[in-house]
């Protein structure tokens, strides 16, 4: 070891140190003095100028070894006094049956009875229709056979249906609250006449508004409203992925659209938020919903609920 060229590194060394107010890291000591990288392999490595110069080396600042004492003060004392952090308070939510996507004339008859049956054991306080209660197929832009009915026929038939429905849940629950929310499918006359004859697009509102509405029923005609129970926001759904609004909007959801019905929960700040899908009412056979490419889908049929325990998928099976 050449001891001359040690004692020029421990100078200089002692002299960074002064500066910073601490030791310095070897990089920002071989920053400082020309040559330190070469004239600390002649010494033995930086940290031998280190202990020359009465400064900590990085053997001495690790982090003491944890024993059974330290563990035992530190941890263990810790978990003794610990509390876990207080929720908010639960928001207990009434009962609320859910029907989905019904894309009358094209309604799953026997599962609608079910839903009907439903309601009846379980006496809701709201009953909420989600969206696409009516298909309006003669309106669509997908591919389509007209040898099924006119659109006269279809919009009497699905007018029929939809009356005898809600006809049927008021004897059934004569308490409950009713809401229907308008779909996508719900303003295909809107966008029809649009895109042909907007000048008339008044008339189309109002004969849209007089078609669905029925009697002590609440039906929400913007696409874009949301409608509030408690802290849930009812929408029809305009994205695809369970969860995906809940996500967006930062609050519990419940809605339609894809089908695909089941629940997903997601904490946040202290909360449990989530998106509650009421899959399809619809008759996946019916002409009106082969637009698929195949036969096999994810759609689910079924209905949901919720009440003071939270909200639950049901499946019909």
């Amino acid at each position: 070891m050449d001891n001359t060229v040690l004692h020029e590194l421990v100078a200089a060394l002692k002299s960074i140190a002064t500066e910073l107010g601490r030791c310095p890291t070897r990089a920002e000591f071989e920053a400082k003095v020309h040559g330190a990288h070469r004239k600390l392999a002649t010494v033995g490595g930086f940290a031998i100028v280190q202990q020359a110069a009465g400064l900590n080396t990085y053997v001495t600042r690790r982090l003491p070894k944890i024993t059974n004492q330290i563990f035992e003060k530190d941890i263990v004392s810790h978990l003794a006094d610990y509390k876990p952090r207080e929720q908010n308070e639960k928001v207990v939510w009434p009962k609320i049956a859910i029907l989905g996507d019904m894309h009358e004339p094209f309604s799953h008859t026997k599962l609608k009875s079910s839903f009907i049956d439903f309601c009846r054991e379980h006496q809701p306080e709201w009953i909420v229709q989600v969206g696409d209660a009516v298909d309006f197929y003669s309106h669509s832009k997908f591919p389509r056979s007209h040898n099924i009915f006119t659109p006269k026929q279809e919009e009497q038939l699905a007018r029929e249906n939809l009356e005898k429905f809600w006809s049927e849940l008021a004897l059934a629950v004569p308490g409950a609250k009713r809401v229907m929310l308008i779909g996508n499918h719900g303003i295909r006359p809107i966008k029809r006449v649009l895109e042909s004859v907007p000048t008339i697009e008044h008339w189309a509102e109002k004969y849209l508004t007089d078609y669905l509405s029925f009697k002590d029923v609440h039906t929400v005609m913007d696409t874009r409203e949301e409608y509030m129970i408690a802290d849930i926001t009812f929408i029809h759904g305009y994205r695809s992925g369970l969860g995906a609004h809940r996500d967006h909007i930062l609050t519990n959801v419940v809605c339609g659209h894809t089908h695909t019905g089941g629940a997903s929960f997601r904490s946040f700040r202290g909360r449990t938020f989530f998106e509650l899908n009421a899959g399809l009412a619809g008759d996946v056979e019916a002409p009106g919903l082969t637009y698929t490419a195949t036969r096999t889908t994810g759609w689910t049929l079924g209905w949901a609920w919720i009440d003071k325990w939270g909200p639950r998928f049901i499946p019909y099976c």
